[in-house]
Formats: C-alpha cells, sequence, structure tokens
C-alpha cells in the first residue's frame, strides 16, 4: 500500500508538523516490528498510549509518525520524519479505514454473534477461497481498532473481504458498521457471552442487531432460523430471503446432521433448490449452525448450490477450536479453548457424550464475563459436566467452588481437583499418567490461557 501524506492530511483533517518524507510503503501501530518506511499510528488509551513510544518507532524504521498531541521532545525527528497532527488517531485510523475500503471496492461482509463467529467466517473462506480474491480477517481483530485494521490489511485487489465484527457495549457494533460498510451481514446466534455489560439475552439481542438496523438499505441480511432472538430480528425484516435452519426445511439452506463423529459431520438437506448430502471434516455439532451460514453467505454471493455441495469437503476447524490433537500417550485430546461461555460449555459436552473411550478426562477453565450469574451459571455447568461421564474432572477459575457445588448435584463420583488458581505442579501430580485411548476435553476462556495445560500432555501435532 503507497500512503501519501497530504492525502492523508485531507481524509484525517490532520495538520501536517514536517513533511520530509512524503510517501510511506506502509502502516504500523507496534514499535516491536520492523517499521522500514512505514507511518507509526500512535493510539492511546486508558492502559497504553503509543505517543510514549515515538523515539522507539523511530529506531525501528518509522519516516512518518501520526499523532494526536504534540511534545517538544520529538523536535529532533523533523527534520528526517514526517509528523502528522489530528484530533484523534483511532478516529484517524477509522476514517482511512473506512476511504481504503470505500476505494477498492469489494463485497464487505460483515459478520457477529455470542458463539460461531470465527468458525462461520473461517468456513466462509473455505467455501469461498477458489471462486474469489477472498481476503479473511482475524478473530482478533473484531473492535473499534481491528476491524479498521482488517480493511487496511486488504489487498487492493480483493473481491471479497470478511469482517467479523465482536462487541462488549451497545453502540459497538453500530459504529463497526458504519466504518466497513458492509454488503452483507449476518448475526451467528444470540447467547449470553459479555452478559455482564447487558443484564439479559435481550439486551445483548438488542445490541447484535445493529448490524442489520445500521446496514445500508440495499445490503443482504442472513438470518438463522433456529435461535429465538435472531429469529425474532428475521421477522422484522419481511424483505430478507437469505435464511438458514436444521429445524425448518422452508429455509433458503437447511441442512441436518445424519451421524457425527472423531472423523466429522454427515449432513444431508437442500441449499437452495439443490438438495445433497456428505461428509463435512469437522468436528462437533454445534458447527452445523456455522456451516450453514457459511452456505447462506455463498448462495447470497452467486455460488453455485453444486459448488458449494463440493466445496463443503474443504471446511476444517482453526486453533481453539474443536481441534483434535494426538497425544504421546497414545491418548487424544479435544481442545476447545479459544473461549468459553455457558452455550459453547453445553455444545461440547453434547458432542463428547458420544465419544466412546475407556476413559475421559474433563480439564476446565472459568467461563469469564459473566457478571452477577457467574457463580450460579458455573454451578450450572458443573451440574452438566457431572453427567458427562469423566473420570477425572478438573477445574481452575474464581468460581471453582460453584462448579464443584454444581458436580455433587449431579451424582458424579469423578476424581475431582479444583483450584481458584492454576498450580502446574498440582494439575501434573492429578494428571497423572495417560493411556492409549484416553480423551481429555479442554475448554476455558480465553483470558484463562488453556494451552498451557498441553505441555503435560504431550502433543505431537499441537
Amino acid at each position: 500500500m503507497k500512503i501519501n501524506l497530504q492525502e492523508l492530511a485531507t481524509i484525517t483533517q490532520g495538520k501536517i508538523i514536517s513533511d520530509p518524507v512524503k510517501d510511506f510503503s506502509d502502516w504500523g501501530t507496534d514499535t516491536r516490528k520492523n517499521l522500514n518506511n512505514s507511518l507509526f499510528i500512535a493510539l492511546g488509551g486508558p492502559a497504553y498510549d503509543a505517543h510514549n513510544f515515538i523515539s522507539q518507532a523511530v529506531k525501528s524504521g518509522a519516516t512518518g509518525i501520526l499523532v494526536h498531541e504534540w511534545r517538544n521532545e520529538w523536535n529532533e525527528f523533523k527534520n528526517k520524519v514526517s509528523f502528522l497532527q489530528v484530533a484523534d488517531t483511532l478516529e484517524a485510523l477509522q476514517k482511512w479505514a473506512n476511504l481504503y475500503r470505500k476505494k477498492n471496492a469489494p463485497k464487505v461482509v460483515g459478520i457477529t454473534g455470542s458463539n460461531g463467529k470465527t468458525s462461520t467466517r473461517e468456513f466462509i473462506y473455505q467455501l469461498l477461497q477458489s471462486e474469489f480474491r477472498v481476503h479473511n480477517g482475524e478473530s482478533s481483530l473484531n473492535n473499534h481498532w481491528g476491524v479498521p485494521f482488517t480493511l487496511l490489511k486488504m489487498p487492493q485487489d480483493t473481491q471479497i473481504a470478511l469482517v467479523e465484527m465482536g462487541m462488549n457495549h451497545a453502540g459497538e457494533i453500530k459504529k463497526l458498521v458504519e466504518i466497513a460498510e458492509p454488503d452483507l451481514v449476518l448475526c451467528t446466534m444470540v447467547g449470553s457471552a459479555h452478559i455482564e455489560n447487558f443484564g439479559s439475552q435481550q439486551g445483548i439481542a438488542d445490541a447484535k442487531e445493529e448490524i442489520y438496523r445500521f446496514a445500508g438499505k440495499n445490503s443482504q441480511k442472513i438470518f438463522n432460523l433456529d435461535n429465538e432472538f435472531t429469529r425474532k430480528m428475521f421477522q422484522k425484516y419481511p424483505g430478507a430471503n437469505f435464511t438458514f435452519s436444521a429445524e425448518d426445511a422452508k429455509a433458503l439452506v437447511h441442512l441436518k446432521i445424519i451421524s457425527s463423529g472423531p472423523e466429522g459431520l454427515k449432513i444431508k438437506g437442500h441449499l437452495g433448490k439443490i438438495s445433497g448430502e456428505c461428509l463435512i471434516p469437522v468436528w462437533g455439532e454445534q458447527n452445523l449452525t456455522n456451516i450453514m451460514a457459511a452456505a447462506c453467505v455463498a448462495l447470497a454471493l452467486n455460488v453455485p448450490a453444486e459448488k458449494i455441495w463440493q466445496n463443503f469437503a474443504k471446511c476444517r476447524t482453526i486453533w481453539g477450536r474443536n481441534q483434535i490433537v494426538h497425544l504421546k500417550s497414545g491418548a487424544t485430546a479435544l481442545f476447545d479453548a479459544y473461549n468459553s461461555n455457558p452455550e459453547s460449555m453445553k455444545a461440547l459436552l453434547k458432542n463428547t457424550l458420544k465419544v466412546s473411550a475407556p476413559k475421559k478426562i474433563g480439564l476446565f477453565g472459568q467461563m469469564r464475563e459473566l457478571g452477577k450469574k457467574s457463580a450460579e451459571l458455573h454451578q450450572e455447568i458443573g451440574h452438566e459436566v457431572g453427567l458427562g461421564g469423566f473420570a477425572k474432572i478438573y477445574f481452575f477459575g474464581e468460581d471453582a467452588e460453584s462448579f464443584a457445588k454444581g458436580l455433587q448435584t449431579s451424582g458424579c463420583k469423578a476424581e475431582l481437583l479444583t483450584q481458584s488458581e492454576f498450580s502446574s505442579a498440582e494439575f501434573q501430580k492429578f494428571l497423572g499418567g495417560l493411556h492409549s485411548g484416553e480423551w481429555l476435553v479442554i475448554k476455558g476462556s480465553r483470558g484463562q490461557q488453556m494451552e498451557r495445560l498441553m505441555p503435560f500432555l504431550e502433543p505431537l501435532d499441537f
């Protein structure tokens, strides 16, 4: 990407402080990376302010600096580095990303949802990559600065851009929609993730619905008819005809699971008017929703249904999402620890009930951002885990006591270790020796960093 200083000043309504360098070949926000001939964007926040690292940015090769304040200590750099001052660097980044999106004019697909948005985005990419030049965003780049990053990382010849949109508070999806201006929008489902900030699932639903409310009038809208909240959203848009459902055969995409297991999901149903049956090499029945959503997006982008049926074989889950890991002992681990909430935990437990193994071990971590309902929900999940047929159960997190109470109500007799904080020595002692054929199920919120358990399991392919 060629970045022109004067053009950027016009876009952002900024003031050029110095201009020894007129053009930049790249941009960045991390002074620890190579910034050679790049524009450094000094983002600021309550816990971190990149304005404190301007000298390091120059040492890393930056030849342009975007700031929203001026410090005299930077005068020494003005003869070799261009400075552009704006009212707010984050707002400037967002304006620039929006203009870049308009200039390149790809079809933008906006994806949100309490669960499944990252897996859905990956499945969309896998279904489309042989048909279009697709820019696939990253799951970590889905907020007020991540979405601009996703757009600005987009190659100029992109035909389809997949943009994930996350949120913690009302109004955030609206802002992301304004930045990305999606042509096609989708909410995978509404659950209880981030409920501490909303108080109820209806509050979460209202915030998620912003992806439909603020998308352009001509945007294509895709709806999940199996989730009560997204089904209510669909009823507000009578002109929408892109729907998916495992329950309603009248939906545009209707798929059902014939059988499931570690080898994948065997499905049948119809995509539009084309019926079919196939094996999709993806673990976990909850992924049916994500697969149907991805197929619906592909149909909305005019990919023939016959081609979608063929491309189902290309679908795979990614790191931390229903990831099967083989261990040195001959045991198998299901690493589903990118994140965790009550809905995804219940889906996982439902899947593991179908696993036949001489011994199953459950390794679980705290579900975060549940607010006042956290203890109650951990007790509920503890009860569900207790019915899962595990011989050993480990849990660490602040709601360990509530989780243990839930296990007790289930009548579970499994060997149990709970910790408020992770202790590797105690965990290793509890784990003991693993044996061929055994299954381990690993799940917890991202902040729990469940991957720290993996070295003790001796994975062969993690």
